[in-house]
């Protein structure tokens, strides 16, 4: 069994351990890649290696690369680490564009001239969110603001839990937290930057 779901590792070896006298084999394969690039994607999978050999054929359909790393749980640690990585850039991107507004600069403007340049901050991740600040296109998101909210609890509580609190990673959960509580849960994880300006616009 191969469970592409993002949860805390504790619960994917929890669930290999129960399967394991059933004769079933648990592999935890969270996916690594935005919904587009299926067929693209990197499965980070935790679980037995023969069990891996078995069901590779299945996944090599949705991912362009199936990554064995580890016992079961490990799937879940890289990719818990990844939304950690994710959920900074998010927050980076829309404190950047509510501080623009402040300072009388248009969203479309920074983003577009950003993206123009040639510097190392231009990612992927930044040029999808940053061209959905200046369309204003957060209805049909690409990641909720919830999802986000949930995959970055769990990763700073995985990383309590190894003795390395993580600092930015809390910072960033206030704010995915904050968002989510202003009603902007169902919407493109883009729209975080409009929450953090109407707190500013409270304190005025």
């Amino acid at each position: 069994m191969a469970d592409l779901s993002t949860v805390d590792p504790s619960t994917s070896a929890r669930m290999a351990a129960l399967l394991e006298p059933r004769g079933v084999a648990y592999l935890d394969a969270p996916v690594l890649g935005r919904p587009a690039s299926v067929g693209q994607w990197t499965l980070a999978v935790g679980g037995p290696a023969a069990a891996l050999a078995q069901a590779r054929p299945v996944l090599e359909h949705l991912a362009g690369a199936v990554i064995h790393v580890g016992p079961s749980g490990t799937g879940n640690k890289i990719k818990l680490l990844n939304q950690l990585m994710f959920g900074a850039i998010n927050a980076a991107t829309a404190e950047i564009m509510a501080i623009a507004v402040r300072m009388d600069l248009s969203p479309r403007q920074v983003f577009e001239t950003i993206a123009a340049s040639r510097a190392a901050t231009v990612s992927p991740l930044f040029t999808e969110l940053g061209r959905r600040v200046a369309a204003e296109d957060y209805a049909q998101p690409t990641f909720t603001l919830k999802l986000l909210e949930k995959d970055v609890r769990l990763a700073v509580q995985m990383a309590v839990d190894h003795q390395a609190p993580p600092l930015l990673g809390r910072m960033v959960q206030v704010l995915n937290e904050m968002a989510c509580s202003q009603g902007a849960g169902d919407l493109d994880t883009a729209a975080m930057w409009r929450c953090i300006g109407r707190c500013w616009a409270g304190a005025d």
